[in-house]
């Protein structure tokens, strides 16, 4: 849904550098709540148990995949920006960079090994420190990334809400699982 808003709005599109930040800041957005609610499905899941949470714990590969085909195009436009417009990458900190390039790794690694040919090429435990440590770190990029919003910008609150929701949701199930394993 959202890459298709995405190519809507690039044929709607003057080509100039406001049109380009607009679809950056657009394909950052929906990818935000596309991960969100992969990485939060199994959390959401245990704490409101219903049909509508059970499914979207079923799709969850799906819209995880569909977090990664966004978050691709989010790259393009700061490739197409960095190309045409702005120095994006040059002008940006170190740290950021290679933040944000580890997090495109373990976002490709983690799409790749949701297909079972690649999944079965990892033991169940190195799927799951994959899985587990890329979305921790995917999480905390968009973490970061939404809080400088807020605190720099006043823009990005909803976001930055999902995100902490997100986080809840993720220890509540923590501690209630480890809760009933040490009974």
């Amino acid at each position: 849904m959202g890459s298709l808003l995405t190519v809507i709005h690039i044929s709607r599109c003057d080509m100039n550098e406001a049109c380009v930040r607009m679809l950056i800041r657009w394909s950052a957005k929906i990818s935000a709540v596309l991960f969100s609610i992969a990485f939060s499905a199994s959390s959401t899941h245990s704490l409101l148990k219903s049909s509508f949470t059970g499914g979207i714990l079923k799709w969850r590969p799906h819209i995880g995949l569909l977090f990664g085909v966004s978050h691709t195009f989010h790259l393009l436009f700061l490739i197409w920006l960095q190309a045409s417009f702005h120095p994006v990458f040059e002008l940006a900190k170190t740290t950021s960079i290679l933040g944000g390039s580890l997090a495109y790794l373990l976002m490709y690694a983690m799409m790749i090994t949701t297909f079972p040919r690649f999944k079965t090429t990892l033991t169940s435990k190195q799927w799951q420190s994959l899985h587990l440590a890329g979305s921790y770190w995917i999480w905390l990029i968009f973490f970061r990334s939404y809080l400088r919003q807020v605190l720099n910008q006043d823009t990005g609150h909803l976001l930055l809400f999902i995100l902490v929701m997100v986080f809840i949701f993720k220890m509540i199930r923590y501690f209630m699982m480890r809760n009933r394993s040490a009974v």
